[in-house]
């Protein structure tokens, strides 16, 4: 609906929060990239190693749901595994049953980081849209410093909440740039809650 209106920087920030609530919604995915075609600041990510951005996709590919699901299914795997090497009757197939279960240990540690990530995604997460039509950024958190560049309705950052200055948010681009910007003008994917 905010797309179709032309408000851009609503409209990210929904496909974005749906993203957060379930990461291996495609349909969001596509959308939010077809809204980001048509926004002034484009962004070119940092280059990572294949193994790196393969398995920062595989963990997106799913929330903490679908990750304790297969942590269950390793976990009755492994007792299956176990019984078939503490019985088995054949040499064969107790070193079967040996090298099967250990697999599955390694599966549901891994399993395991996976929810833990994306929990951590979910409760941590730091991402802002930038909902002024334009923003500056600096060098440092001051105006007087150098201007990096400037920023337009629609652009995403990220927040760094522990480096604050009164006035001032630093952020860092999608790009991996780092600077500073007036500590207004974005709405945080997850809103901070209010202190009584």
């Amino acid at each position: 609906a905010c797309y179709r209106q032309n408000l851009y920087p609503a409209a990210v920030l929904a496909y974005l929060r749906a993203l957060r609530i379930n990461p291996s919604n495609t349909d969001a995915a596509k959308n939010l990239e077809i809204v980001r075609s048509r926004l002034t600041d484009h962004f070119n990510p940092p280059t990572e190693l294949f193994f790196i951005s393969w398995m920062k996709d595989t963990i997106a590919s799913g929330g903490v749901e679908k990750w304790t699901s297969l942590d269950a299914c390793c976990v009755v795997l492994f007792f299956i595994f176990l019984a078939i090497y503490l019985y088995g009757r054949s040499i064969a197939v107790r070193k079967m049953g040996f090298t099967l279960a250990l697999l599955n240990i390694l599966c549901l540690g891994l399993m395991v980081t996976f929810a833990c990530m994306q929990r951590n995604r979910y409760y941590h997460n730091n991402q802002a849209v930038m909902f002024a039509a334009e923003t500056k950024m600096y060098a440092s958190p001051t105006a007087n410093s150098k201007q990096i560049m400037t920023l337009h309705e629609g652009c995403t950052v990220i927040l760094n909440d522990d480096n604050t200055t009164k006035g001032w948010m630093n952020i860092i681009l999608p790009d991996g740039r780092e600077g500073w910007m007036p500590d207004k003008g974005y709405h945080r994917v997850v809103e901070k809650a209010k202190k009584n």
